[in-house]
């Protein structure tokens, strides 16, 4: 998980100036999954933003005892961690005890990825690994303002936005006016996670079907990226965004990625 929390913990920009180090004020986890079974993608997951919280909580507190910083405490969990927001329609009872004991707090409704965020101080970090393309662009448009969406101040764990632009081929799709991915492009700096199998040099290997763990590390995390906005990233240069795109609804969900 090395890789993965420093490329949360401390972005790069592609000019190769560094982005101040997220001071995170929450965790907006969507699109794990049920996670019971042992080593799966999904509890790996799930490990993974519950050592991302350690580390960011940690990171935050020496900023306040650095600063004096007036964190908002509410946002903070019992233990002095950062809150975890958590859903999965198809939760198990004996995943909600887990989820309890570890501090993360159950979201009950489907917002159907439409949570606006409220701390435009601090950064709210999306954790979502893998899930489908409207749930992402649901969450753009839910923030569609360049107070929530610039500076960092939201950051999405998942896909790499780049690889929809390259995948959407057909012109009807192109021109979707409820797709914030593509409107939001000129303004997206990414980092793509590095896994195991992907590092370079003499002593790398492939990942075989012999290594378990690490096939499903591959499934879990293949493809991620973690994304921020910013009105420098190449596109206009103003506080401007394009006119917010269209309201995505549910009945139109014919796919049914907003489960």
């Amino acid at each position: 998980m090395v890789e993965i929390v420093s490329a949360i913990r401390g972005l790069q920009e592609d000019d190769g100036e560094r982005m101040s180090e997220i001071a995170c004020s929450e965790i907006i986890c969507y699109g794990i999954g049920n996670f019971s079974e042992p080593y799966s993608p999904s509890m790996l997951q799930l490990a993974c933003v519950l050592q991302l919280r350690r580390e960011l909580s940690a990171k935050q507190g020496d900023r306040i005892m650095e600063t004096n910083d007036d964190f908002p405490m509410d946002t903070l969990g019992k233990k002095g961690e950062l809150k975890i927001h958590y859903f999965e329609p198809e939760i198990t009872p004996a995943e909600r005890r887990m989820l309890a004991d570890f501090g993360v707090e159950i979201i009950e409704i489907n917002e159907e990825g439409k949570r606006r965020i409220s701390d435009t101080s601090r950064s709210t970090l999306f954790y979502m690994p893998h899930c489908p393309m409207r749930l992402y662009s649901n969450v753009l448009w839910a923030n569609w303002d360049p107070k929530l969406l610039f500076g960092g101040k939201l950051v999405v764990f998942g896909n790499d936005f780049n690889a929809y632009d390259e995948r959407t081929i057909r012109k009807e799709d192109r021109t979707d006016p409820t797709n914030c991915i593509l409107q939001i492009l000129p303004y997206a700096l990414s980092t793509k996670i590095q896994l195991p199998g992907e590092r370079k040099g003499r002593n790398s290997r492939p990942i075989t079907d012999d290594d378990d763990v690490l096939l499903n590390i591959e499934r879990a995390f293949s493809d991620t990226s973690v994304t921020w906005f910013q009105r420098s990233a190449g596109g206009p240069q103003s506080d401007a965004l394009p006119i917010q795109p269209k309201e995505y609804l549910k009945k139109n969900d014919n796919n049914c990625e907003l489960l």
